[in-house]
């Protein structure tokens, strides 16, 4: 069995594993509909508003650091069983890369895949906004469905 072809089998057990059965269907139908009835701006937004929300009920507290505040945002990803997610700055931007994030089975992986981008990408906007920082648009760069999403926030 070649490298991709065991990419493909992790990616199928975290499906089967890490998405409830009862909400696969129900998941793979809304984002389909989102798009159809919508289009993707509409599956984006949807799911960029449903992150900041989230990150609302997950208030992160004041951090000093980086570091600490990527500590602090990885304990409520570990807690739902989301994933990491690594920060790093630059001179005027933080890269974010975000592993391990959930697969949602679907006839359009791709949707999935964007609508969970958009996702946490809501969610880093409002912990980064929390910490003081400006209203600035969390940017999904690259979602691979076989590695980490990456994001940049001030690109």
């Amino acid at each position: 069995m070649d490298e991709s072809s065991l990419v493909r089998n992790d990616i199928r057990y975290y499906q089967e594993r890490h998405c409830c059965v009862q909400w696969r269907r129900f998941l793979g139908v809304l984002f389909t509909g989102l798009a159809d009835g919508g289009g993707t701006d509409t599956l984006v937004a949807f799911f960029r508003s449903l992150g900041r929300d989230m990150a609302r009920e997950l208030p992160v507290a004041e951090q000093d650091s980086l570091e600490g505040l990527e500590a602090a945002i990885n304990v409520h990803w570990a807690t739902m069983d989301w994933g990491w997610c690594r920060l790093s700055a630059s001179d005027s931007a933080i890269r974010i890369v975000h592993g391990a994030w959930p697969r949602v089975p679907c006839r359009q992986p791709e949707l999935a895949g964007e609508a969970m981008a958009a996702l946490v990408s809501g969610a880093y906007q409002q912990w980064l906004e929390e910490q003081g920082g400006a209203a600035l648009e969390v940017t999904p760069l690259r979602m691979d469905q076989d590695g980490p999403i990456e994001l940049c926030y001030g690109c």
